[in-house]
């Protein structure tokens, strides 16, 4: 595969840099509520509050973002309240006590409003929005594709077909590894940044375990290689088989 030109990468980096734009902010559309936010652990209520059905349309959806909202106000109250600066002996253990304790009065709250059974409201814990993971998901493999074609397009220029194959192809596989490894590392630090700016809080505290590519490490390993192979092969054939 032959490095893009001067005049061919700021094409390249428009586009993608707009889907980059476009995939956050479709991640972004799900946004916890920023309205009523208070460190006293008190439910702000909801304008127009009224019961709650399964087969409501939107049932669902309603009570997972009320649960994403509840623990939000929990961490906040256990921050400010219970973190390492507020001189209680042993703080960790109390603040955990403390989100818990604060995490089950909103919720008998939510149940109270909407008129639903505290642990059907409880179910929704952790229940994450599927467009949400692949809007965060998908921006960074495409970055990720986008260095891996240069990369590769600079492995044929140090290790080209013509001068063996053997040789280009163990560079191959072991660039493969060492990308897939960095971009698997680095897909974490980007999803837990667009988390950041979802909840809308710097501390995330035991919601990171629940981000897809904490909790799938491995798969986005392999996907993060298959992604560096797909791209070699892609650039392989294009050009008749004669170069990457």
């Amino acid at each position: 595969m032959e490095a893009l030109s001067a005049s061919q990468m700021p094409v390249q980096l428009r586009r993608v840099a707009i889907l980059i734009v476009l995939a956050g902010s479709v991640a972004l559309t799900g946004c916890v509520r920023r309205d009523g936010r208070n460190t006293d652990c008190k439910w702000p209520g909801e304008s127009g509050a009224s019961m709650l059905h399964p087969d409501q349309p939107g049932y669902a959806t309603h009570l997972r973002a009320d649960m994403e909202y509840a623990e939000e106000l929990a961490v906040e109250y256990m921050d400010a309240h219970y973190g390492p600066r507020s001189g209680k002996f042993k703080w960790h253990e109390v603040a955990g006590q403390a989100l818990n304790a604060c995490l089950g009065a909103l919720i008998d709250q939510i149940a109270e409003s909407h008129h639903a059974p505290p642990k059907e409201v409880a179910s929704f814990a952790g229940r994450r929005d599927l467009a949400t993971d692949i809007g965060v998901a998908v921006p960074f493999l495409v970055l990720y594709g986008w260095l891996a074609r240069m990369a590769i397009a600079r492995l044929h220029d140090r290790y080209p077909c013509e001068d063996g194959w053997i040789a280009a192809l163990i560079m191959i596989a072991f660039v493969s590894l060492v990308f897939g490894v960095a971009g698997m590392m680095a897909g974490q630090k980007w999803s837990m940044l667009m988390e950041n700016l979802r909840v809308g809080n710097g501390h995330l505290s035991y919601r990171v375990d629940r981000l897809p590519w904490v909790r799938h490490q491995l798969d986005f390993l392999f996907v993060c290689i298959a992604i560096f192979w797909g791209v070699t092969i892609q650039g392989f054939l294009r050009n008749g088989g004669e170069k990457l």
